[in-house]
C-alpha cells in the first residue's frame, strides 16, 4: 500500500472494529469485517494515486505527501504512533488511553515589547490565559503538533489581554517579524522563520493565520514550550497576541 495510506487504513480498521463491538458483533469477526470494510474504503486512493503517478512519470509512485491536505490530526498520530513510549501505546492498544483533539495555547498583552515570549515557566493555567502550568504538559500526556496559530487583537481600555477580540488582520510589524518554537533544547521551527507563515486568508471559512506543518513533531510530558514572537517593532497599548498549537493528545477514556 502507498506509504501513509496505511496509517489511515489501519486508523479506519480500529475506529470500525470499536463501532462493531458496540452494536454486538463478536470479537472474532469484528477484526476480519473491519479490515475488509477499511480496505474498500482506502481502495479508491490508491487507484487515484496510481494514476497520478503515471500521468507524471514517476513510475506510479506517490508518497503520503499527495494527500497531506485531507490527512486530520488523528491521521498524523497515526503515522508517528510508534515513537510514543511502549506503555503509551499498549494502553492505546488496550484502549486504556485514546487519542483526542486538542490544543495548547497562551495569550500575551504586547505593550511595549518587540520579543514576545508566548509560554512562559511563570504561566498559571487561567481560561483565557493559558491552558498550560508553567508551560508544560501534564505527567504523562504527548501532544502531537500539527499546526501553529498566531492572532493579534485589541482589549478595551481599561480590560486586559484576555477581553481582546482576535479578528484583526496580522499589522506589518508581526507579518514583517519573526517566530521560532523550541521544546526544552529541541527545535520544533527554528529561529529567523518570517512570520509571514501566517499571513494567510481562509477561504473555505476555517481557520485564518494558521501554518500547517509537514512534519508534525511530538512535544513530550514535563517538557518547557518556548514559542518567541519578534516584532520589527515595540506593541502599542491595549494590543495582544494569541499563540496556539493544533494537533491532538494521548488522554485517558
Amino acid at each position: 500500500m502507498i506509504e501513509g495510506l496505511e496509517y489511515a487504513s489501519s486508523s479506519m480498521e480500529e475506529e470500525i472494529e470499536g463501532v462493531l463491538g458496540e452494536i454486538g458483533v463478536p470479537a472474532q469477526v469484528r477484526r476480519p469485517a473491519a479490515r475488509r470494510i477499511s480496505q474498500r474504503a482506502v481502495k479508491p486512493f490508491v487507484r487515484q494515486a496510481h494514476n497520478a503517478g503515471q500521468n507524471r512519470g514517476k513510475n506510479s509512485v506517490m508518497t503520503a505527501a499527495a494527500f497531506r491536505t485531507d490527512i486530520t490530526s488523528k491521521g498524523f498520530f497515526e503515522m508517528k504512533k510508534n515513537e510514543l513510549p511502549p506503555e503509551i501505546v499498549k494502553g492505546l492498544a488496550n484502549r486504556a488511553l485514546q487519542v483526542v483533539d486538542a490544543n495548547i495555547y497562551g495569550i500575551k498583552a504586547i505593550e511595549g515589547k518587540s520579543v514576545i515570549d508566548l509560554l512562559t515557566s511563570s504561566d498559571d493555567k487561567a481560561t483565557g490565559r493559558s491552558n498550560l502550568n508553567g508551560a508544560k504538559l501534564d505527567l504523562n500526556e504527548h501532544f502531537l503538533v500539527t499546526a501553529v496559530c498566531l492572532d493579534f487583537g485589541t482589549f478595551p481600555d481599561g480590560g486586559a489581554a484576555t477581553d481582546s477580540d482576535f479578528v484583526d488582520d496580522l499589522p506589518a510589524k508581526i507579518k514583517n517579524g519573526e517566530f521560532e518554537l523550541k521544546v526544552g533544547a529541541e527545535s520544533l521551527l527554528p529561529e529567523n522563520i518570517s512570520c509571514e507563515i501566517f499571513n494567510n486568508e481562509s477561504t473555505d471559512g476555517g481557520k485564518r493565520h494558521i501554518f500547517k506543518l509537514d512534519h508534525p513533531k511530538w512535544i513530550k510530558p514535563q517538557m518547557e514550550i518556548k514559542p518567541r514572537l519578534t516584532m520589527t517593532k515595540a506593541g502599542a497599548a491595549l494590543e495582544a497576541v494569541k499563540f496556539t498549537l493544533v494537533g491532538c493528545k494521548v488522554h485517558k477514556k
